[in-house]
């Protein structure tokens, strides 16, 4: 790439560039393989090591792992063990170790199946291109609540451990994994599940194994060699509800752990759903929780992701709901915490429409919050499979898939250099449309952003070049400062 003749002239040509959407985007595969839900990671101490974590890998399940050694230009697979049957995910420390792992399957208490009843990690302090042992963190157990007894069974018969994801506090060095465990209902709620399932009918969902559920974290503080107890990551005041105990990545920094979910019901507050946010000072063992004033989480929306077969789907409350799980919305709040700045947080959620996505940062620990930035191209065509995250100079970016009439899609980009509620225009991270999907591809759940100083990095589940959902990789230059 031809380098601008100052700084100044490139600062000129990057507000250029970006203020119509055209900055400088790279796109490429990052394996020739069936692998959806990728995670991507970049190393603090080495931002040129990039790593990335797919679901169905090269054998056609379990993980796969790749990593790049040049920001992302070029990709290699990894000497990895097999670990995990599905969800994968993937952190980094801030000595550039990273963290894989997936859902897995280990012998013990959990399902008719026993199948997604563990959390298995595995470590790597090359850059990804060889993991150490794989470790349990969670599991093997039915039931993660420690009030509701090891025997006891809610209404998902298989999965106990759903949906994990991983983060590491650069400042203490403490990594953080945790699940959702539909076998639980939200706030610890005792009594028979066949009476709390009624309760659990707000969720998003069609498929009752999945209605209810809370999410579980668990820390360790050495390196990923062992894990400390699981805890519940709401309370019987502040219950998750409306979305089966998901909600996005909890982030760790400074100390605190923190998260954002949908609550359907909080105190003082009249809202259905709530937003919630909360920290924790002891690895999640207490939390301390705040309802988030102005922040709506719409479940009718009014239009939905553009889906090339209607009969493919049903209808909930208006909205267009497939056949299993929905994975457009079902993380809302996506969640992120700035590593550079105690205190600033941010939140996002979809608007009414699913045509915006809305961007809220507190500066005070979740005492205040801003008014929402709107983050999308146009006012007509869905955002879907959002991320969000800060990087290590407090720069604040976003990722997402945008959905067209034909059922094509691509994947954009928009960056908060300052990391608040003022963000660039969005970037087109593809470089071409992506066929349709087909029918609510089960191996593609969520896309994943990160940033580095420089680049902001994003992953996303792709059609191209043949009819599969397959890894790929969007970097995009925010910084004027970047080679």
């Amino acid at each position: 790439m031809r380098r601008p003749a100052s700084i100044a002239a490139a600062a000129f040509l990057y507000v250029v560039a970006a203020a119509v959407g055209t900055a400088h985007a790279f796109d490429t595969n990052v394996a020739d393989v069936r692998g959806g839900e990728p995670e991507i990671a970049v190393s603090p101490a080495e931002p040129s090591e990039v790593v990335v974590a797919y679901g169905n890998g090269a054998n056609g399940d379990g993980v796969g792992v790749a990593f790049s050694r040049d920001h992302g230009t070029t990709w290699q697979s990894a000497k990895a063990p097999s670990f995990g049957l599905a969800d994968p995910f993937v952190t980094a420390d801030a000595t550039g170790r990273f963290y894989a792992g997936a859902a897995g399957n280990g012998v013990g208490t959990s399902g008719l199946g026993a199948a997604l009843n563990t959390l298995e990690v595995t470590r790597s302090s090359d850059g990804g291109k060889t993991w150490g042992p794989v470790v349990t963190a969670m599991g093997p157990n039915a039931d993660l609540a420690p009030s509701d007894g090891g025997l006891h069974r809610g209404p998902a018969p298989f999965a106990s451990v759903d949906r994990p994801w991983a983060t590491a506090d650069a400042a203490t060095g403490t990594v953080y994994v945790s699940a959702v465990d539909h076998s639980d209902q939200s706030g610890g709620t005792s009594g028979p599940w066949e009476l709390n399932l009624l309760a659990c009918k707000t969720a998003v969902f069609e498929n009752p194994f999945a209605d209810c559920g809370r999410r579980y974290v668990a820390a360790s503080h050495d390196h990923g060699a062992s894990w400390g107890p699981a805890y519940p990551m709401d309370t019987p005041s502040y219950p998750a509800g409306f979305s089966g105990g998901f909600s996005g990545n909890p982030a760790g920094a400074h100390g605190v752990l923190a998260t954002a979910y949908l609550s359907s019901r909080a105190p003082g507050g009249d809202c259905r759903p709530c937003v919630i946010f909360e920290t924790s000072r002891d690895d999640g063992r207490t939390w301390a929780p705040r309802l988030v004033p102005g922040a709506t989480a719409y479940l009718n929306y009014g239009i939905g992701p553009v889906i090339a077969d209607p009969s493919l789907v049903t209808h909930k409350a208006g909205y267009p709901l497939l056949l299993s799980d929905e994975p457009y919305i079902v993380v809302e709040p996506y969640f992120a915490a700035d590593p550079s700045r105690p205190g600033r947080y941010a939140l996002m959620l979809f608007n009414k429409r699913q045509t915006k996505l809305l961007v809220y940062v507190t500066h005070d620990s979740g005492r205040t919050w801003s008014q929402p930035a709107s983050i999308g191209q146009d006012d007509v065509h869905p955002r879907e499979r959002p991320w969000m995250a800060y990087g290590p100079s407090g720069a604040l970016g976003v990722m997402y898939r945008t959905d067209y009439e034909d059922g094509s899609y691509d994947a954009w980009a928009a960056v908060s250099p300052k990391g608040d509620a003022s963000f660039l225009s969005p970037v087109r991270l593809s470089s071409a449309k992506a066929a349709p999907p087909p029918n609510q591809d089960s191996n593609d759940d969520a896309s994943y952003v990160a940033l580095d100083a420089q680049y902001l990095h994003a992953s996303w589940g792709d059609m191209r070049p043949r009819d599969q959902i397959e890894p790929w990789y969007g970097r995009y230059r925010f910084s004027a400062a970047a080679p």
